[in-house]
């Protein structure tokens, strides 16, 4: 999933490495790494709304808690339907700690949004382990699969309120209908629940035209540029350059070089007609720009000259002329002539739309 912004939404993703129930005893070096780890993070994204951070209770669970520092909250979604209870106290204690730290090294708070824990008179966490979330079906143990559920909801809802209000304009590059749109709501029609969009918001219309348009001619130089390539060499392909009929060391007999010209000539009669089917598809393929279909053109004109070429020499060399011309050199010429002619007539163009 691909959005350009101007800045990122207020959301952020902590690292689970050392969120594991074992590696959180107290006193253990990976627990000190675990709270320094959290603390320092909520500093780097303290502007940022909610930090999203799985954790694995028991070490053989998965839970997603959504931490909102700055009115010191934390929420479990548990996705488990079984009514046995995990054991967070571990975990609890590093978010405490974390919290804490933060608080001391100049992290902000809402106004009343500080939590001074009644046990130890310090600021902690309000822990809201039971919060409603999706639940899974009964028996079912796959609670990894529904914190990336929650993680993916969480980042999408952020996606669809992270353009600033002063965007008045927005280009969607890639989505269900791509172009300029005037309305937010428009906008997020092309491009929410779609795969791979792509879109931004400008003040002015001038710019997002400019990007549009700048956009279309990028794609479009693209595209000429990989129909050129594979024409290129399906031509080459088709119309491989024939190796010399003299054979300078003598050592093929007049019966076997003549029978190597037969089996060449049958194969180029195949290749003929793969080019002809080749010449009905392309010209089917309306997408294809009238300048990409002229040069194919001009490159089996040149393709068919060397042909032409080829077979004279082959003929000359066997003294079959009058086989070779009805058969090959005549249904040649016609492929190029009949392209010739369906390239010149005119075109049905769409109505552009308004």
């Amino acid at each position: 999933m691909k959005i350009n912004r101007e800045r990122p939404p207020h959301i952020a993703v902590a690292d689970p490495y050392y969120m594991r129930d074992s590696q959180l005893q107290d006193g253990s070096r990976t627990r000190t790494k675990a709270v320094r780890y959290l603390q320092n993070f909520m500093l780097m994204y303290k502007e940022s709304n909610t930090i999203l951070l799985p954790v694995f209770p028991e070490d053989k669970y998965c839970t997603l808690i959504i931490l909102d520092p700055k009115w010191s909250l934390a929420q479990y979604f548990d996705s488990s339907s079984t009514t046995t209870k995990k054991d967070y106290k571990r975990i609890r204690g590093v978010l405490d700690e974390a919290i804490l730290g933060y608080s001391k090294n100049g992290g902000t708070f809402h106004k009343n949004g500080q939590h001074i824990r009644p046990d130890t008179k310090k600021p902690g966490f309000k822990h809201v382990i039971d919060f409603p979330c999706v639940k899974q079906p009964a028996g079912s143990i796959k609670e990894a699969f529904y914190v990336l559920h929650h993680l993916k909801g969480f980042v999408e809802d952020a996606e669809m309120m992270s353009l600033p209000p002063k965007m008045t304009y927005y280009v969607v590059f890639e989505g269900r209908v791509p172009g300029v749109y005037e309305e937010w709501e428009e906008c997020k029609k092309q491009v929410h629940k779609f795969s791979g969009n792509c879109y931004k918001g400008y003040p002015t219309r001038h710019e997002a035209v400019a990007k549009w348009r700048a956009h279309q001619a990028n794609k479009s130089k693209m595209k000429t540029f990989l129909v050129l390539s594979l024409l290129l060499t399906i031509v080459a392909a088709v119309f491989p350059v024939p190796a010399s009929v003299e054979d300078s060391s003598g050592a093929l007999s007049e019966d076997d070089r003549i029978q190597r010209m037969k089996d060449r000539i049958t194969q180029l009669e195949k290749d003929l007609r793969s080019t002809y089917a080749l010449a009905a598809i392309i010209k089917k393929k309306s997408e294809i720009a009238a300048d990409v279909e002229r040069y194919a053109l001009t490159e089996l004109h040149k393709a068919t000259e060397s042909l032409n070429s080829s077979l004279l020499s082959i003929a000359n060399a066997t003294g079959d002329l009058e086989t070779l011309y009805p058969k090959v050199l005549l249904p040649a010429n016609m492929i190029v002539d009949k392209l010739e002619k369906d390239s010149k007539a005119p075109e049905e163009k769409d109505t552009p739309q308004g």
